[in-house]
């Protein structure tokens, strides 16, 4: 898989970026599509459909 890598400006405060990227529901909220992120640390974790290990 090549690394892609994007650029945003986003109009919040870190906490709340943070909060986002690291919150499941907030996540789906976020990119309108199914997130799984369990709770237990180095477990893998899925967005968009696929699965990425830690």
């Amino acid at each position: 898989m090549k690394d892609l890598k994007r650029y945003y400006t986003l109009n919040a405060a870190p906490k709340d970026v943070y909060n986002a990227l690291t919150n499941e529901k907030m996540l789906e909220i976020w990119t309108g599509e199914p997130a799984v992120m369990p709770l237990e640390p180095n477990t893998e974790f899925s967005l968009w459909g696929e699965v990425f290990p830690v």
